[in-house]
């Protein structure tokens, strides 16, 4: 045996107590080579990190191949496939899509009798059975390393009896399928916003967007954003160096790295001494300030709220503040700086090589529509109601993979 391993797992149901099984995986699983010519007997299918899928039009390379007689391999429905070469990257999973043909390239294991489908996934998916076998690697140069077929069919597993398996097989994959909810409607709600941002602001020159609350009615008049806000960044001698940068302290520094759909994630942020905090007082951040990144990934936008900390900006980023709050709503210009429209603009003006930077005089000088000052509150708040659904749908998907994780750890030894 490679290690003693522990034969009982920390959780398991109540009628189930006797240990499992220590077996090699070629015990459980056998490899097989079916092959056959792409002749619509088998839909075309593809291996990715998620599964077994339909091979897609855009991915599809059969118009290189010069020969009409190329073989590919047969996968079945249950069948454990993986690729040897991108197993460090988790491309190992069951055929639960349909029986097809994909690149010979990938690996099909049969599961044997007395063994559950379901179970033996999740077995071959876990973090630690995949940290085991990326220890029989082979190859000089890490992008074609490879883990060979016999080398994991030759490793050591415990298995329990067929029930236990199906039990936890079948628990794991409904909490998999309850994960695949969430991340749809996830979807959904994103495709809603995006659906809703282009409705709810006027396009191709219009002045009235194509749906609005039911008391507006005047036409949209179109600013500069110089005119509305104001834009400071850090000056360049101002510029801090890498060795200035405190993992703790009492004024925090917040950098393009921090932003985080739309917000800030603070606990990535690092800090600065005093002086550096009040160097300038331009670019002392308060809550509703807007950022806007000026260097490398342009035009990405945040907005400070609930700070923490007193907090400053390190260069490549732009503080933007409303001149005036009674005329221009702040969660409004947020909200219309974050929608396409800001990073269409800056990608066909940025200066610069291979990275682009997004100067000032270009930013100022950035189109923005404005409804009257209601009609702007009632916009933002739509639109911050909506990211916070989206918020808390993430939220709900990390808690549901936090808790997948866990049971994994538990469940199977």
């Amino acid at each position: 045996m490679e290690n003693n391993y522990n034969t009982i797992p920390k959780i398991r149901y109540t009628k189930f107590n006797e240990e499992w099984t220590s077996c090699k995986l070629k015990d459980v699983l056998k490899e097989y080579n079916e092959q056959c010519e792409k002749n619509g007997s088998y839909e075309h299918v593809s291996l990715t990190k998620e599964g077994v899928v339909p091979k897609s039009a855009r991915y599809d390379r059969d118009s290189l191949v010069q020969h009409d007689d190329k073989k590919y391999r047969v996968t079945h429905l249950n069948d454990i496939c993986y690729n040897p070469a991108n197993l460090k990257f988790g491309v190992i999973c069951r055929n639960s899509y349909k029986d097809g043909i994909f690149s010979p390239i990938y690996v099909t294991l049969r599961v044997l009798n007395n063994n559950y489908p379901k179970f033996i996934e999740h077995y071959v998916k876990n973090d630690l059975f995949i940290k085991r076998a990326l220890s029989k690697q082979e190859g000089t140069v890490y992008e074609r390393m490879s883990v060979k077929s016999q080398d994991l069919l030759d490793m050591d597993v415990n298995i329990p009896s067929f029930q236990e398996q199906k039990f936890i097989g079948n628990y794991l994959s409904d909490l998999d399928l309850l994960i695949e909810k969430q991340q749809n409607k996830y979807g959904t709600l994103v495709n809603m916003r995006s659906s809703l941002i282009f409705k709810l602001f006027p396009k191709n020159n219009l002045k009235i967007p194509e749906i609005r609350f039911k008391e507006f009615s005047n036409e949209w008049s179109e600013k500069r954003l110089m005119d509305i806000a104001t834009m400071h960044a850090r000056i360049g001698w101002q510029n801090l160096r890498t060795s200035e940068f405190l993992d703790h302290g009492k004024y925090m520094l917040i950098t393009g790295t921090d932003f985080d759909e739309g917000k800030i994630n603070y606990s990535t942020c690092h800090y600065v001494e005093k002086t550096r905090y009040d160097q300038d007082k331009n670019i002392q951040l308060c809550n509703g300030s807007i950022l806007v990144t000026k260097d490398g990934t342009l035009g990405k936008v945040a907005i400070i709220k609930e700070l923490p900390k007193p907090a400053t900006l390190n260069a490549g980023v732009f503080n933007v503040l409303p001149i005036d709050k009674s005329i221009t709503d702040n969660d409004y210009l947020f909200q219309y700086l974050k929608a396409p429209f800001l990073l269409d603009y800056v990608s066909k003006r940025a200066t610069g090589g291979t990275i682009k930077h997004l100067n000032q005089n270009i930013l100022v000088n950035f189109p923005v529509l404005i409804p009257q000052a209601e009609e702007q509150k009632k916009i933002g708040n739509l639109l911050n109601k909506m990211d916070e659904l989206i918020s808390l749908q993430l939220l709900k998907i990390g808690k549901l993979k936090d808790i997948k994780k866990a049971m994994v750890e538990k469940m199977i030894v």
